[in-house]
Order: C-alpha cells, then structure tokens, then sequence
C-alpha cells in the first residue's frame, strides 16, 4: 500500500510543480481513495489531505482547501495529541488560506503553529513566522512584524542548527529593514545568501535573497557585486522555474538596467531583455511583461530600434483584447479595457516616432473609442493622443476640435500632469493662445507646489523644457533646464553613473526632437563624470 501511495503522491507533486494542477488534484484524490481504503495508517490520509488542500489554495478553492486541512488537523491531533509538528504544520496551512479573509483567525492559528515549534525547539518555527510577518505586513502592523522577525533571528541563531532556515530567518528581517535602513538590510542579506545556497529546496528564498542583495549593492553604485548576485539570483531561480520565473525575469531587467547606466552596454541590457521576454511566454498562463516593456522603452532612446519594443506592446495590447473577449465579468472586462487603451496610446506614441502616422490614427482612434465606452478617466489622456495625430497628419480642424473636448473634460483644473504637458504643447502648436496661458498657469502652480520636492521639481521642469523645444521656444526651455539640473543635484550626488546616465537620457530625448547640439552638450557633461569616476571598465563581462 505504502509504495502505491508513495507513487502517487510523487506523480501528483510532479504535475504540480509543472503547472498541471487539475491533473494532479485528481491524482491526490486517488491516493486519498487508495488511503481511506486502508483504515490501518491515517498518517498517510492527514499527510494526503493536507498536500491537497494546499493544492486546493494554489487552485483558488479556498472552501475545499479549508475542508481538507481540517481533516487532516483533526486526525493529526487525534494520532499525536496538541503538542506535536505535523499539527503545527497543518495550523500552519489553515492560517496561511485564512490570511485574505479572516486576519484574525489566521494570526491566532499562526500563533497557535509558532508556540508549538517553539516549545518544542524546532526550527520549523520559520514557516509559521513568515506568514504571520506577510499578514502583519498586509495590516500595518510594523512594530509587531519587526519584534516577530527580530525575536525569530535570535531564536535561530542560538541552538538551532539549520543553516538554511536561519538565512531564511535573516532573509525576511533583510526584507523589513529594506525601506528604513539599507545598510542592516544589506548586512542581514549578505549573511542569508550563502546560508540559503546550500540547499536546493531553498532555491528560490536564495534566489530571492540574491535579488535583494543585488539590488541594495546597485543603489550603492557597487555595480559588480551587483552583476554577480542578480546572475545568482537567476541561478538559483532556473532551479525552481514554476515558482521563480518572475525572479529571473526581475533580475533579467534589473540586469539590463545595470549594464546600461555602469557600461553603457546597450547591447547586453538588449539580450538580457530578450531572455526576459522569452520566460515571460514559456509561463502558463504568460507572465505579465509590463516591466520588461518599460526597460525596453528606456533603451529604445540610446538604441534608436524599436522592433522588439513594438512587436512587445502588440503582444500586450492583443492579450488585453483577448481577455476582454473572454470575460464574462463586466467590472473585468472594463478595468482591461482601460488597459487595452492605455497599450494602444503608447503604440499610437510609438508610431508618430517612427513616422507611420496612418497606424498611430488608428491605435488612438480604438483607445477613444474604448475609454467613451466605458467612461474611462483616461479618456483626456487618449484624447490628447489623437489630436496629436491629426495635427501631424495636418487634418487641423479635427485636432482643434479633439482639443476643444479636452479643455471642456478639465474646466475644473484637475490635471495630471503628463496630459498637461501634452495639453500644452497641442495648444501652442495650434495657435489656441488663450488655452495655453491658462496651461501654463497651471504648468507653474504645478511647479510652485513641489519646488521643495527636487524628485518632482526635477520631472515637471525637464517634461516642461522638452515641451519649450518641441514648439520652438527655447528661451523658456533653458530656463527650466537650468531648474530641473539644479533639482537633479539636490536629489542625488553629481559624481555618480546614476547621474550620469540621467544627463544622457536627456541627452537621448533632445537628439530624438532635433536638439542636436544641446544633446552633443549633456553627453559631453555625462562622459565627463564618468572619465572621472572610471567605474565601467571595473564591470566583469560576465553575467
């Protein structure tokens, strides 16, 4: 019987790790069967049910999962009374699918599980602790996440000899500290990852560990250390590929964008973003690819080739249409179809770019259309986009007319600020002057409100100078670039590859609206600084 069971609990943990999770539900349903039949070991029934109902929350059946782990809690504490690991196991489990509905419940069987572990020494007390520090985080409850985390390290550091659970120990209090104190982050993190490499069924907390690792060492401008722990991170993460994809696809772009700022290695951040997307398809369903996108848009401005860009947001925009066909949930179906018109006004932008004015129309056309079905707030946004085109196309009349909805949609003034821009600029490229010194007004109460925020000082000045030189007007366009560098300097050091590579990036953009001899300018300052600084040569040319 036992090697029976031992076969299909092997097969239905396989088709679950392969994605394959009704296949194996009715795998784990055969070895209950095969179980039940057998009324002599009901270890093997509570240890079935249990991998099934957990199986069962992966599915999202939550009420069946609930149903299975109570089983399997009640025969477990049959067998082996309160005081024992496979029930704190199995509280374990119940609080993790109680977590999103009842807090309250899931925080006390949690408690229950970590008491247990604790009483009797085992270093499992990590699994119970790390969902009750997600449910604390979920709450905001951060003064009792940082005393659970912190007591949790120092139970682990002394007497309990499991190296992997202490790096996972050391792991989740590196997470807390992450926003409010890099520096114990990075220590705690640099101590985790080599304890959780040590073991293969800690792949993906290491290649977690890693990224974490990685990404404080970047901010730091410790690029190499950084290069080698996002490759371990993508290590660590090809070993559990179901439940890692997305850490290898994060380190992937994280990687692209480290090449790019460090060495100015366009091509390899163009590979790394290749290797990313192709693991965002091989998913079941597809990982999301936003991010990568986003990466690609970045270094479309140094590259000037924009294919992978375009065939990318295709992709994203059909897969948003697709989703919008099959939804049989209004509210569902609407909040995609605000995703599909946001997908297509950035592929209309990318065509006015590369000059194919009749696809831009188009694209735009669908997002207007989208956004009035379904009352979108976008809807000034893809507005905007639209009379763009029909002002490069010439069809004049229409673009006034498209803008003239725009102004009436924002009587009250309530801008977000990239339309404002965009607003602004089709005002004065249309000669509607009355409208563009009322733009402008609110352009600079924008401004005066986060003068003391260089962070967005820094962004409304520089999208404001951009829009200055695209409608000819570079005084005014000096004038805000001198604002924006100064907000730049404030917000971060000069002498850094990350300042650097801002200065280029605007260097990018002027080259992009014809500036040629201002972009020649920035490129000039940003090389200086990294003559200066030297730091791309020191970058290893491996992953």
């Amino acid at each position: 019987m036992s090697k029976k069971w031992k076969e299909l609990m092997e097969r239905a943990a396989t088709l679950a790790a392969e994605g394959a999770h009704l296949e194996a539900e009715k795998i784990y349903l055969d070895a209950v069967g095969a179980v039940e039949r057998n009324q002599k070991n009901q270890n093997l029934l509570a240890e079935t049910l249990q991998k099934l109902g957990l199986l069962m929350t992966v599915i999202g059946s939550f009420d069946e999962a609930e149903g299975y782990l109570l089983r399997a809690l009640a025969i477990r504490k049959e067998l082996h009374g309160e005081l024992h690991e496979e029930v704190a196991d199995t509280l374990t489990a119940l609080g993790r699918i109680y977590a999103p509905y009842e807090s309250e419940e899931s925080e006390k069987l949690l408690r229950k599980a970590i008491s247990i572990y604790e009483e009797l020494g085992e270093p499992s007390i990590v699994f119970p602790a790390e969902h009750l520090s997600t449910l604390f985080l979920l709450r905001g409850k951060r003064e009792e996440r940082r005393q659970l985390l912190a007591e949790l390290v120092s139970r682990m550091e002394n007497g309990v000899e499991n190296k992997p659970l202490l790096g996972k120990s050391l792991f989740m209090l590196a997470q807390f500290h992450e926003e409010d104190d890099e520096s114990e982050s990075e220590c705690l993190a640099a101590r985790a990852v080599p304890l959780l490499c040590g073991d293969v069924k800690f792949a993906q907390s290491a290649a977690e560990a890693a990224m974490l690792l990685a990404k404080l060492q970047m901010r730091k401008q410790n690029f190499a250390a950084a290069q080698q722990n996002f490759g371990l991170a993508i290590e660590k993460a090809i070993l559990t590929p179901q439940t890692s994809a997305h850490t290898q696809v994060e380190a992937l772009t994280r990687l692209a964008r480290l090449k790019a700022i460090a060495a100015k290695n366009y091509k390899g951040a163009e590979t790394h973003l290749a290797e990313a997307t192709l693991i965002c398809r091989s998913q079941v369903p597809p990982l999301p690819m936003h991010n990568v996108i986003l990466e690609y848009e970045k270094l479309c401005e140094f590259t000037n080739e924009y294919e992978s860009l375009e065939k990318l947001r295709r992709e994203s925009l059909d897969a948003f249409k697709s989703i919008i066909d099959d939804s049989r949930d209004r509210c569902q179906a609407d909040e995609r179809s605000a995703y599909a018109s946001g997908e297509a006004v950035n592929l209309s932008r990318l065509m006015r770019r590369l000059g194919r004015l009749d696809e831009a129309a188009d694209f735009a056309k669908y997002a207007v259309e989208t956004d009035e079905r379904i009352t979108s707030p976008k809807l000034v946004g893809s507005l905007l986009e639209l009379a763009a085109v029909r002002f490069e196309q010439q069809r004049l009349e229409e673009a006034n007319e498209l803008c003239t909805r725009v102004m009436q949609l924002k009587f009250d003034g309530n801008w977000y600020f990239p339309q404002l821009a965009d607003a602004l600029r089709l005002t004065i490229l249309l000669g509607r002057d009355q409208d563009a010194r009322h733009l402008r007004n609110v352009a600079n109460g924008f401004m005066q409100r986060f003068a003391s925020n260089c962070e967005w000082s820094k962004g409304l000045c520089h999208r404001l100078a951009l829009v200055y030189l695209e409608v000819g007007s570079k005084t005014e366009a000096d004038q805000l670039l001198e604002r924006a560098l100064r907000a730049a300097e404030q917000a971060e050091p000069v002498n850094t590859l990350f300042f650097a590579h801002l200065l280029e990036s605007w260097a990018a953009q002027f080259r992009l609206i014809g500036y040629v001899d201002l972009s020649f300018e920035y490129d000039l300052r940003a090389q200086t600084i990294r003559d200066r600084l030297g730091v791309s040569a020191s970058l290893p040319s491996a992953r």
